[in-house]
């Protein structure tokens, strides 16, 4: 939670559009808490674990600063947290909540190493607020050749992983193929509603 860099980068967010102050935000955020790990509880102790550690990291991350570490720490913790996520929505979506077998957790562990690679796709579009808070992420410290860091680990993951689950070339193609637009998206783009499309794909 970053007033000033929303303000430059996410004007439209409830705090820099004035719809909520930041102690109310804090209040909000902390009385989330317990009521997720609660109801996350109902489930079994494997998705409360997750839970914990998704607030876990949400707390290194947020009021620790960890966003403001190298970009590595960064990519990690975003990666470790969606993980931890996914875990939780996989136990309870389910048929067994208190594991996961061994695809799901092959997705899981496959979506961690996508997210570690290639979430720094959502800082393109932040450059001037990240800058601005002295933040450094990937495209502040690589500069124009850091467009390259998206496209190469998409379509490795792309063919990796179509070679992995099994899929026909057909299918492997296209997910390829998706893979290559959303980079090229990025090696093309020059304004932040550039990057905010390109992210859009991404996503």
């Amino acid at each position: 939670m970053d007033p000033d860099e929303d303000a430059k980068n996410k004007s439209y967010r409830p705090i820099p559009a004035k719809r909520i102050s930041v102690s109310q935000t804090r209040l909000l955020r902390w009385a989330i808490v317990p009521v997720c790990l609660h109801l996350s509880s109902l489930y079994s102790a494997q998705t409360l674990y997750a839970s914990a550690v998704f607030a876990f990291l949400a707390l290194l991350y947020n009021e620790f600063a960890a966003h403001r570490r190298h970009w590595i720490i960064r990519n990690v913790m975003n990666a470790l947290a969606l993980a931890a996520f996914e875990v939780g929505a996989t136990l309870i979506a389910g048929a067994d909540p208190t594991r996961l077998d061994g695809i799901a957790l092959c997705s899981v562990l496959a979506s961690t190493g996508i997210f570690a690679t290639t979430i720094h796709a959502q800082d393109f579009q932040d450059v001037d607020g990240d800058r601005a808070i002295g933040r450094r992420t990937v495209p502040i410290v690589f500069g124009p050749a850091a467009r390259w860091t998206v496209i190469v680990p998409l379509v490795l993951w792309s063919v990796g992983l179509s070679v992995l689950w099994g899929l026909s070339i057909a299918v492997s193609a296209v997910v390829t193929t998706l893979a290559v637009y959303v980079g090229v998206l990025y090696l093309r783009a020059r304004t932040a509603h550039e990057y905010q499309v390109a992210y859009f794909w991404y996503n």
